[in-house]
């Protein structure tokens, strides 16, 4: 359609020198290979997951000739996945609860219910501390290696080995200095056999009493538990269900 004429009725050479011939001939070819490609692709029941590179070759003499690089969906070819299955659940292991990893849980219970007292002696192992630590290396303090106002009872911190010990025999106020070196299994694979420089400020010190497992203990947990034997198989019980779930895990990744 031309400004000033009739739709179909501009000469055919004034139309020929509006058409933008290029743009024309581009969606001509791209609605020929999408149409090509479609039936290409259903006639062999490809389904096509990305864009298709396509570089035309020649579109002379009224035909169109392209190559075209697609990426398709794979076929699947399942294993016999049902007789996989089967010899997984075949390895099953028996569950069984040992009395140490009983009296393990009774202890944790315990160690979460001690009372705390704060005192002024010197820390010993097992009292509660409170404390601020910086650790250097080479008089350069570590990355991440301040800590302010630090819980933890002594003989059970993830600090270096030795770190706890450095500490027993000091009281609340006083600043202790001490250098450590991470043995070869260390968690922090970098500091392995690099000794680490320590200022740690003791801000507090507090002994813990343990409560004795008893039936009062147990009743004293919740309506629950009526005496230390149904704490015992409360604790049985849940321990069975978690190593449960942990093999169910184990045969289902397998």
């Amino acid at each position: 359609h031309l400004k000033g004429f009739r739709p179909g009725a501009a000469p055919k050479e004034l139309a020929d020198g509006a058409v933008d011939k290029e743009k024309v001939f581009s969606e001509a070819v791209d609605r020929a290979v999408r149409e090509s490609l479609r039936d290409f692709t259903e006639e062999r029941s490809w389904t096509i997951i990305s864009k298709p590179e396509v570089e035309v070759l020649d579109a002379e003499g009224g035909g169109l000739r392209f190559k075209t690089t697609l990426t398709i969906f794979p076929e699947v070819k399942l294993g016999d996945y049902k007789k996989i299955a089967d010899d997984a659940w075949a390895t099953r292991q028996k569950i069984t609860v040992e009395e140490k990893e009983i009296e393990k849980a009774l202890n944790w219970i315990r160690d979460s219910r001690a009372a705390v007292t704060r005192v002024s002696r010197h820390a010993e192992k097992g009292d509660l501390v409170e404390i601020d630590v910086a650790s250097f290396q080479n008089s350069v303090p570590l990355p991440n290696g301040e800590m302010k106002g630090d819980r933890f009872v002594l003989g059970e911190s993830r600090y270096v080995p030795g770190f706890d010990e450095g500490l027993v025999g000091h009281k609340e106020g006083e600043e202790v200095k001490f250098s450590l070196t991470p043995p070869a299994d260390y968690w922090q694979k970098d500091m392995r056999g690099k000794q680490i420089d320590f200022s740690v400020k003791i801000k507090s010190v507090f002994s813990r009493a343990l409560p004795e497992l008893t039936d009062e203990f147990a009743k004293s947990l919740g309506p629950n538990f009526q005496n230390l034997a149904g704490l015992k198989e409360s604790v049985t019980h849940g321990l069975t269900v978690e190593k449960e779930e942990q093999e169910t895990d184990r045969i289902r990744a397998k």
